[in-house]
């Protein structure tokens, strides 16, 4: 995660990684009649099959997606991800050390007189927990039909 700035403020950017992963949590929310296969998966949400492999199996570990084996397999988001914050997902993908300090205060020659780490912290902290204001569910709430059609899949009545 990088800030860079913007006329009304600084935007915060995540990395692809945990782009790909709220997608893809996301798609498996609206579209959850059926396990939902990595290449579809991926041809739907336009982005690469390879790298969605490496965040679904991230996912999978956190126990927020469960694989299904076989033919018919794929993607399944668990029932309790629908109440996973915007913030959990982060926090489960996201490198969260903004600056080098974060994980080492050895590592800058200005960490004992600087007060960048407290201020960068200070910022994170707002970050999350705006994101814990939203949920998967909240994401998707009343917008199922929308998004399963731009995703290439024609909601069922």
């Amino acid at each position: 995660m990088f800030l860079s700035g913007h006329c009304h403020g600084a935007w915060v950017h995540l990395t692809r990684r945990t782009d790909y992963g709220l997608r893809l949590l996301m798609l498996l929310a609206v579209d959850d009649e059926a396990p939902v296969g990595l290449a579809d998966a991926a041809q739907r949400l336009e982005v690469s099959a390879n790298h969605l492999a490496k965040v679904a199996q991230a996912l999978t570990h956190a126990e927020l997606i469960r694989s299904v084996r076989g033919r018919s397999g794929g993607f399944m988001l668990l029932p309790a991800t629908r109440q996973s914050t915007v913030a959990d997902i982060v926090e489960t993908l996201e490198p969260l050390a903004l600056v080098e300090c974060f994980e080492d205060a050895d590592a800058c020659k200005l960490s004992a007189s600087c007060r960048l780490h407290g201020v960068l912290a200070e910022a994170n902290r707002a970050f999350l927990e705006t994101l814990r204001d939203h949920t998967i569910e909240d994401l998707v709430a009343r917008r199922r039909a929308p998004l399963l059609r731009l995703t290439g899949k024609t909601p069922q009545s």
